[in-house]
């Protein structure tokens, strides 16, 4: 049974998942139908269906990407023949697909007529859906629940730069993203003060330290803390691809930075962290920038819920790189449980 703390409002816990989870007890299942071979991994630790549940399927940029993830939907409505399927723009169509989005949690929450109980396969899901779907949920009081499951993918870190863009030799190395980055501030998840005098900036890092370099710069903020994943973390011993290390070396050297290593699993460390950093400082915002990992993403959203003088923002590129990602072969499990709404309790811990 997985241990519940409170964090403000919110009863929290988190786990990796050994026996499969009671799917039956949610109204509502969320997952996306991606490319990724770990597109539907997590499917074998649900115990039986929610009463409801939405494929989301994003626009694709090409007719390759289309036919993985067509081969991924055929798979998924074997599992769940009454899956709806919903039609969005590609990802990186935010605001259309956040108003879409919207729409459809709305209709669901007036089809059962209380708030839901929701889990979401966040794996293939980009980060700011994630949050976008969090902060909509539990800010509105949609959803009771919030359950998450996440299957770590398998990443080369260490190998050749701009996999969408091979003919480039030279310039920050390009994982999973392609072209120049803008950002999205993620409704729900914002501040009291709009423009504070000062702020201070947390960041989630995973493989893209250098293109992350200048989007973090961007905001020159009065104190910068990175949090980065303590299994792939730069150090003394480990290899790095050259442009990353030289971006690393560059932003350690920011005045006022600090750096903190968390587990790729482990979301409440960077909940707590980022809403301590929110609590102690004398700077009027603190912004949480979602670059890494979709678990530490959550974590930040989480914060986000209960400090007022945090809000979170995302980075959204020109495309998305066509990296089949595998299952690391563990599926982790985040419970996020609006304590203070009834219907909340009837999930089992």
């Amino acid at each position: 049974m997985m241990k519940l703390d409170c964090f403000g409002s919110y009863m929290v816990g988190q786990c990796e998942l050994v026996n499969p989870i009671n799917g039956g007890e949610y109204d509502l299942f969320l997952t996306t139908v991606g490319w990724e071979a770990r597109a539907n991994f997590a499917l074998s630790k649900l115990a039986g269906f929610a009463k409801r549940t939405i494929g989301l399927r994003f626009e694709s940029s090409t007719a390759d990407l289309d036919e993985k993830k067509s081969g991924n939907q055929e798979e998924l409505l074997k599992a769940i023949p009454d899956c709806k399927l919903v039609n969005l723009l590609g990802s990186t169509r935010v605001q259309d697909n956040f108003a879409r989005l919207r729409h459809e949690i709305l209709e669901e929450y007036r089809l059962v007529g209380r708030p839901l109980r929701v889990v979401v396969d966040i794996s293939c899901l980009p980060k700011s859906y994630i949050l976008f779907l969090l902060g909509l949920g539990l800010s509105q009081d949609l959803f009771a629940c919030f359950d998450s499951l996440y299957t770590p993918g398998k990443y080369d870190l260490v190998g050749p730069p701009d996999r969408a863009e091979p003919s480039r030799s030279v310039g920050p190395r390009s994982l999973i993203s392609v072209g120049e980055w803008t950002s999205v501030q993620i409704p729900y998840l914002t501040a009291d003060q709009f423009m504070p005098s000062s702020r201070d900036l947390i960041v989630t890092l995973g493989g893209e330290i250098g293109l992350s370099l200048p989007f973090i710069e961007r905001t020159e903020p009065r104190n910068l803390s990175l949090i980065f994943i303590s299994e792939s973390a730069p150090n003394a011993g480990k290899s790095m691809h050259k442009s990353e290390a030289q971006a690393y070396a560059e932003l350690m050297e920011e005045p006022n930075v600090a750096r903190f290593d968390v587990g790729l699993s482990d979301m409440l460390g960077v909940a707590r962290f980022s809403s301590s950093a929110a609590q102690g400082t004398t700077s009027g915002g603190v912004t949480g920038m979602a670059i890494g990992s979709k678990s530490h993403a959550l974590g930040l959203g989480l914060a986000a819920l209960i400090e007022g003088k945090l809000d979170v923002v995302c980075r959204i590129p020109t495309g998305y790189s066509p990296l089949d990602v595998h299952p690391r072969g563990d599926v982790h499990f985040y419970r996020i449980v609006d304590r203070f709404e009834p219907h909340s309790y009837f999930i089992k811990s």
